[in-house]
């Protein structure tokens, strides 16, 4: 419903597909984590692992796309209706939510129809008859557009060097006659040619292809001729071996002495190759290299792959088939204006993100800040790896964890006291309490707290240290004990580390 509400009535259809050149880092992360999914569904569904597929969805949904996605575009969606920025936010929201529904639909068909229908309004077509998605990519439209403006046409500059190499007339001759063989396939915009000049510039054309042709067509039929080759001279061998062998039977003692020769080879054989396992599986080793030395390695293995595995891609694990689909730089931009979208790269960049805002939330919370009060956060790490996303994203960070000035530092100037303090992969997250918090009652409040943990600590140390107790109660009550213990204890621990960090003392 929110999505809808802020695609100004369009449909994924009229929004268009975004540009790769115009995509925002939280698109690129969203649009790579969709299509993750996408391959992982259609992976588990090519080896029968619905409830893995159903698992993998319902993380992305609810995780990646409604908890943060969602989350991150808010702004955007709420600036003017001309921006490009929201425009593109839009684009990307449709285009995955579209993608949604068609990876839900096997699991959810009627619910998903339903919506499908609202967001795409094609009353005329069916959701179950749509193509299920598959890995892609996006487009960089101003990019191809340029490449193709500024691209010179291929065929007018074949058809004038082989002309000038084959006729030997000048360059601007060779153009008019390339020209003039190019406008031929099309209606004459002037002056009509006449049916014979016509004829011959074809046939000027087809001689001048001819020999990249018969080129082109030995070059992708080679192997398949060098085995038709193959078999015609066997066919042509055993004609003359037969033909032979006819002649010779006719001599005396010649056909008892081949019948003989024929037993012994086939004993010999059998011996050699047949009796053991291990003879077998040499047999079979030497027929698959000969196999490889006529047909070719690669083909070879193919014909030993099940056929399942002909059409669709082997997507093993998460780590290994993936990692090469997004070994682009999620900064650059392949030829042709296309980019890959999956990037490992930016997803772990992104889950360093994800984590800060959740340290930082979390942090919030156990100091009791109220929700719509903004706080400063220092983000202190040695890696300038790390400082560099954290730069990148600070305008996440600031929106979702209601941050009101973001210091991304590579080591503290001193020693910080009364703050809330957390750590993310090797970022260290501080929250400055003063002027934030009440800091006294929050005080008073894990002190509270800690004393009812200790008595709790008391009463349990006491109750284990009792004989009787231990030897008497049932097994599963003393060891409920024990675990109570060892839970209250590190309650106490993390109190006490609270209490610690709000001292005010220098």
């Amino acid at each position: 419903r929110f999505v809808m509400m802020n695609l100004d009535g369009k449909t994924p259809q009229e929004l268009g597909e975004p540009a790769a050149e115009a995509l925002e880092l939280s698109d690129r992360w969203i649009l790579s984590r969709f299509h993750q999914v996408v391959g992982q569904t259609n992976h588990n569904f090519d080896t029968y692992g619905l409830g893995e597929a159903a698992k993998g969805l319902y993380d992305f949904i609810w995780g990646d796309f409604c908890d943060w996605y969602i989350e991150l575009v808010k702004s955007r969606l709420r600036e003017d209706a001309t921006s490009k920025s929201r425009r593109v936010a839009q684009q990307t929201i449709a285009y995955v939510l579209e993608g949604i529904l068609k990876l839900l639909h096997p699991f959810m068909p009627h619910i998903t129809e339903e919506i499908w229908h609202t967001l795409t309004q094609k009353s005329n077509e069916v959701l179950a008859l749509q193509p299920y998605p598959e890995i892609g990519e996006i487009v960089g439209e101003a990019l191809e557009k340029t490449a193709v403006e500024n691209q010179p046409s291929i065929e007018t500059e074949n058809l004038s060097a082989k002309l000038l190499s084959s006729t030997g007339k000048t360059e601007a001759e060779t153009q008019k006659i390339a020209i003039a063989n190019l406008s031929a396939k099309s209606p004459p915009l002037e002056k009509p040619w006449s049916q014979s000049q016509q004829i011959w510039d074809r046939v000027v054309y087809f001689l001048s292809e001819l020999p990249d042709e018969v080129d082109k067509f030995f070059g992708n039929y080679q192997r398949q001729m060098i085995v038709v080759g193959l078999l015609l001279v066997a066919i042509i061998a055993l004609k003359v071996v037969v033909a032979v062998l006819s002649a010779l039977h006719s001599f005396p003692l010649i056909k008892p002495t081949f019948e003989l020769i024929g037993i012994g080879y086939t004993i010999w054989f059998v011996s050699r190759y047949l009796l053991t396992s291990a003879k077998r599986q040499e047999l079979a080793a030497t027929t698959l290299s000969l196999k490889e030395q006529v047909v070719g390695k690669g083909e070879t293995q193919q014909l030993l792959l099940p056929s399942s595995q002909d059409s669709k891609p082997d997507i093993l694990t998460q780590d290994s088939a993936y990692s090469d689909l997004g070994s682009q730089s999620s900064g650059q931009i392949p030829e042709k204006g296309k980019i890959n979208l999956i990037d490992r790269e930016l997803e772990q960049q992104f889950d360093l993100l994800i984590g800060t805002i959740r340290t930082i939330r979390n942090l919030r919370a156990e100091a009791d800040v109220k929700p719509g009060v903004k706080v400063p956060v220092i983000l202190q790490s040695g890696n300038s790896s790390e400082r560099q996303i954290l730069e990148a994203g600070q305008s996440y960070i600031k929106d979702l964890a209601k941050v009101e000035t973001l210091t991304i530092t590579p080591a503290l100037e001193t020693e910080l006291k009364t703050t809330m303090a957390g750590v993310v992969y090797t970022v260290q997250v501080l929250i400055p309490l003063t002027g934030v918090a009440d800091v006294a009652a929050l005080r008073a409040k894990l002190e509270k707290d800690l004393a009812k943990v200790e008595t709790e600590i008391k009463s349990l140390s006491q109750r284990l240290a009792n004989d009787k107790f231990v030897s008497k109660a049932p097994p599963d009550v003393v060891q409920g004990a024990k675990e109570a213990l060892e839970e209250a204890k590190q309650q106490a621990e993390i109190l006490r580390d609270r209490l610690n960090r709000l001292s005010e003392e220098p």
